[in-house]
């Protein structure tokens, strides 16, 4: 833009300029507004955006009488003085950010190496109030990006020949300012006129680019301020990464099948609306949208998002990582201490079992399909062990047919009661030493056998019997025992209820068997399970309330439980 220096030379600057300025990234020198020597340094030339390598000639003091140009009047704005080299490129940045590109030979002195002007500068509202500044042209108002004087200092005489450029800071582009020229009347600026639009520049062309994108591909699900079917985008290139959101941009869903906990989530909270994906867009095009976004939440003065979804994420994220780390150590600690039941036994040969008479059945006989056996489970031990040590005692394959008082029957135990999973239940026979863990019934629930899955069994009858099941949960031990007298056809039920090693062990001294010790004892790792237990149970506090840590969230196969049948 021209000025003429002849009287006072006001005019109103748009913000874009400062911000194209500031976007080059170009290396300008700070004038202070001390007394400081002449400053040399590379130059931007913010008036055309581009760099020279011509030196910085520049002294910018602040003078002992400031005054505003008009009949000599006292101005309220603080002015300084710069002293510019004429005949090199210079550009100088003021206190309040202002930055003034006077090119070389740009002004005319009579033949003087040096030229004083005086600057000063109304970048706030405060500023333009206290100075009496009007922001109106020809009555009607002016939205102010910021006004900037500059005019000859006593005693010189200088004429503007070039133009020169003015840089004002904002924090915003608005791409319908305009510049103003100020006009005067006595000591005050009566009116602003001859607007002129913006010079275009890399900055101006790429916001306005992104809107025009933004508005062919992105209005109709996204609004600034709001949400519309999806997420409001407001300052979105502050609360995401670039890559990340350059990746979603262009296929949100093959982020969200790599597993991206965000991206599913954001997927979920928006009822997993389709999302056109923009592939063959430039990285150009895609910084465009955003810029433009970033720039429209300015104009608007828009707070920046709390981001709800994304602090849940990362609560989530931050949560999942400590149970993940806790449950891991948990289930190694637990496999380090092997099984529940644990059996350190000298049984004695069971008898070759005979399944028909040879002398009354035919030498074709075929014997009826059998049932197969019942499969005692397998449990990890968490906190404590079932020790069973014993000497000359069999299991129940020793009572094969139906000899000496041996009659084939059914025995069922029941379990009932709030604790019945993952539990282990036990027959004992003293009369014949015999002791066997039995297994689940085949298409029952909580009924268990010891022989055949239909709970058939070889039995003395009238003797001596006992069954007890034992278990753990919550850290605490459960067991129960019913001794009886067995006959043909017997269902028993137990309840588990809690108790501790001491009165567990003494149920089971009780029993008074020969030759075999039965015994409840911690496990390997209990007090370190325990420990993790705790962790785990404080860890619940941090779990976040207000959103689904569920959202996203994929299971890893080795925290599942790990159940095994024992043959």
């Amino acid at each position: 833009m021209r000025l003429t220096l002849s009287g006072i030379s006001l005019m109103t600057i748009s913000i874009l300029v400062f911000a194209a300025c500031r976007s080059g990234k170009k290396e300008i020198v700070n004038v202070t507004k001390t007394d400081s020597p002449v400053v040399r340094s590379p130059v931007a030339d913010i008036s055309t955006d581009s760099v020279s390598r011509a030196p910085v000639a520049a002294l910018l003091t602040k003078p002992t009488k400031t005054r505003n140009g008009v009949q000599n009047s006292p101005s309220p704005l603080e002015a300084f003085l710069v002293s510019v080299e004429v005949d090199r490129d210079t550009v100088l940045q003021t206190p309040g950010g202002v930055f003034i590109h006077i090119p070389a030979n740009a002004l005319e002195t009579g033949g003087r190496a040096i030229a004083k002007l005086e600057i000063r500068e109304a970048l706030k509202i405060s500023d333009i109030i206290r100075a009496g500044l009007l922001t109106q042209t020809n009555g009607q108002p002016l939205s102010s990006g910021g006004m900037v004087q500059i005019e000859v200092a006593a005693g010189q005489s200088v004429k503007i020949v070039k133009s020169i450029g003015v840089a004002v800071p904002a924090t915003s582009i608005n791409l319908n300012m305009q510049v103003y020229k100020g006009v005067t009347a006595g000591n005050a600026v009566t009116n602003w006129t001859d607007p002129r639009p913006l010079i275009k520049n890399a900055q101006t062309i790429q916001i306005d680019n992104g809107k025009k994108l933004f508005a062919a591909h992105c209005a109709s699900c996204h609004g600034i301020d709001k949400p519309i079917t999806g997420p409001a985008l407001a300052y979105i290139s502050r609360l995401r990464d670039e890559k990340w959101l350059y990746s979603y941009t262009r296929n949100h869903q093959q982020l969200a099948d790599s597993i991206d906990r965000y991206a599913n989530c954001l997927q979920n909270e928006y009822g997993k609306t389709a999302v056109p994906g923009y592939r063959n867009w430039s990285d150009p095009e895609i910084s465009a949208i955003y810029n433009y976004v970033d720039n429209e939440s300015k104009k608007l003065r828009l707070s920046l998002p709390a981001d709800h979804l994304k602090k849940c994420v990362d609560s989530c994220i931050w949560y999942d990582r400590e149970y993940d780390r806790l449950t891991k150590r948990r289930s190694k600690l637990i496999g380090d201490n092997g099984g529940r039941v644990v059996q350190n036994d000298r049984r004695s040969a069971a008898p070759i079992p005979v399944y028909r008479n040879s002398k009354t059945e035919p030498d074709n006989y075929i014997p009826p399909k059998m049932l197969p056996k019942v499969n005692a489970p397998y449990y990890e031990s968490v906190y404590y062990q079932f020790s069973i040590q014993t000497f000359g005692w069999y299991n129940i394959d020793v009572l094969v047919s139906e000899t000496d008082g041996v009659k084939k029957s059914e025995l069922i135990v029941r379990l009932q009661g709030a604790y019945t999973s993952e539990m282990n239940v036990f027959f004992v026979l003293p009369s014949a030493k015999i002791f066997q863990e039995g297994g689940p019934l085949a298409g029952k629930q909580n009924e268990y056998g010891f022989y055949r899955v239909d709970g058939s069994i070889y039995l003395q009858q009238s003797v001596k019997a006992t069954v007890m099941t034992v278990g753990e949960q919550d850290g605490k031990l459960f067991f129960d025992m019913v001794s009886f007298q067995t006959s043909e056809k017997q269902t028993l039920t137990l309840t588990p209820a809690a108790a501790t090693k001491d009165q567990m062990n003494g149920m089971l001294k009780s029993l008074d068997l020969p030759d075999i010790n039965l015994q409840v004892q911690d496990s390997k790792n209990g007090d370190s399970v325990r420990k993790i237990d705790l962790q785990l149970k404080d860890l619940e506090a941090f779990k976040p309330k207000t959103c689904n840590c569920n959202c996203g969230r994929i299971i890893d196969s080795e925290e599942l439980p790990k159940v095994r049948s024992r043959q």
